[in-house]
């Protein structure tokens, strides 16, 4: 039977809008260690890069829901083959590699321009991915949350350092707990991160682990042992844990590949093709 796809572009603007062995658990000097860490990071996402990775998602169990007044739809996580990069003028690009669903974000610092290819009965959410890369990756922050952070070292095959830690996840979030609850809208809980640098302190290789909240399952929780809640009394001891996100990237040297040179062609001629709203 023949698959209906749909494919949307959607416009936002910039105001709106991995698997190696691990480290041993050896605690290394903790200054020196983020000091670099935080070096490397800045080094590699504030100037132009290329990666090639994966998403991948996991979901609690999902049970009926007690409090069906409070249900919202739920969108699908994206999880498949992403390649990211920045371009020498500051452009970044997150370009999904297989059929459909697809996703593609561009943003050049102006606008946040989305596109996803998905079947016809599918819900993806691309939004949620979108604001995930651009804020993990960002040069400038990341560097502070790594510098701030304990890290677990061990020896890199091949020369250098693998480190393992815990960074904060309260720059990712955009609500707060009680507005998370209320709106039904996961928050991320724990970010565990692990970076892998060569033997000339460069950055080859990231991983995040990111675990989000589970809004639905609070509320049933909740009212299950009370009866009754009021949104704005939900604080993060009563969170409970929900989907699960992993990004695994590695570093790749060359060009854009065929599809991602192709998506920047697109996207910038779409750019520069919307007019800016009036009074701006």
């Amino acid at each position: 039977m023949a698959r209906v796809v749909r494919c949307g572009v959607w416009l936002l603007t910039a105001a709106s809008a991995m698997t190696a062995q691990a480290p041993a658990s050896r605690p290394a000097a903790p200054d020196d260690v983020a000091a670099r860490l935080s070096d490397a990071v800045r080094g590699a996402f504030a100037r132009p890069y290329r990666f090639l990775g994966s998403v991948t998602a996991s979901s609690p169990e999902e049970k009926p829901p007690v409090y069906v007044e409070h249900v919202e739809p739920r969108k699908k996580p994206f999880a498949g083959r992403v390649e990211i990069l920045r371009t020498d003028a500051g452009e970044r690009l997150y370009a999904s590699r297989g059929a459909a669903p697809a996703i593609a974000v561009f943003d050049d610092g102006r606008r946040l321009l989305l596109q996803t290819t998905r079947l016809a009965n599918e819900e993806i959410e691309a939004r949620r991915l979108s604001r995930a890369l651009k804020r993990l990756t960002d040069a400038a922050a990341l560097s502070a949350d790594v510098a701030a952070a304990a890290w677990r070292t061990g020896p890199r095959e091949g020369g250098g350092v693998v480190a393992e830690g815990a960074i904060a996840a309260a720059r990712l979030r955009d609500l707060s707990v009680a507005d998370s609850a209320a709106r039904g809208i996961p928050l991320p809980r724990r970010v565990e991160a692990r970076f892998e640098l060569d033997a000339e302190g460069a950055l080859v290789a990231f991983r995040f682990v990111v675990t989000e909240s589970d809004p639905q399952g609070t509320w049933d929780r909740l009212v299950e042992k009370s009866g009754f809640v009021e949104a704005d009394k939900i604080r993060d001891a009563d969170e409970l844990d929900g989907d699960v996100a992993t990004y695994e990237f590695r570093r790749i040297d060359g060009a854009p590949s065929k599809r991602a040179a192709g998506l920047l062609a697109f996207f910038r001629e779409l750019d520069a093709d919307v007019e800016e709203p009036a009074g701006r």
